[in-house]
């Protein structure tokens, strides 16, 4: 592991996101492509009230059909939703208080066993004493190898918040 006293703004900088799409396999990228274009035709469909709207502002027919005719029958259907909507929204209340009052005053649930060092050294494959030198840094930049597993850390510079300076 290297360590580095000195520290430009360029070491710090990282991609905004890995994008390595030759990784996934084909189907993988298929069923993306096919749920990405499912998200934006349903997103239309959401929006098509909206586009309505602007479009009768401006004078326009956009769709064949529009929402003025329908409007008793679709308000009917508004106060229906409405009356499921809050009878759910009851329920979940009713089970909230129900949970409150059963587990009052008791904490059941408990915080996992602190990571140890010997433990995290053997999951990654490094020397305890790198595991300890990782922890102390904070920033690092790591570099993999084709299996995924850490071939070489390094420490960067670290930012000293009390005094406002960089360095390690």
């Amino acid at each position: 592991m290297a360590n580095r006293k000195e520290c430009n703004s360029d070491q710090l900088e990282l991609p905004i996101i890995i994008n390595k799409p030759q990784l996934q396999p084909r189907w993988q990228r298929g069923l993306l492509a096919v749920a990405a274009t499912f998200a934006w035709l349903l997103w239309f469909y959401l929006l098509m009230p909206v586009l309505t709207m602007v479009g009768w502002f401006f004078n326009l027919n956009l769709f064949g059909q529009t929402m003025a005719g329908e409007l008793v029958k679709r308000s009917t259907t508004l106060f229906d939703y409405s009356l499921i909507i809050g009878a759910l929204g009851s329920i979940l209340i009713i089970w909230a208080f129900y949970n409150y009052f059963r587990f009052k005053g008791r904490d059941q649930r408990s915080s996992p066993p602190p990571l140890r060092v010997e433990n995290l050294s053997r999951s990654f494959h490094l020397l305890p004493e790198q595991v300890r030198l990782i922890q102390k840094a904070q920033v690092v930049r790591v570099w993999h190898d084709e299996n995924g597993d850490i071939a070489h850390v390094e420490r960067l510079c670290c930012i000293n918040v009390h005094r406002g300076r960089l360095g390690c």
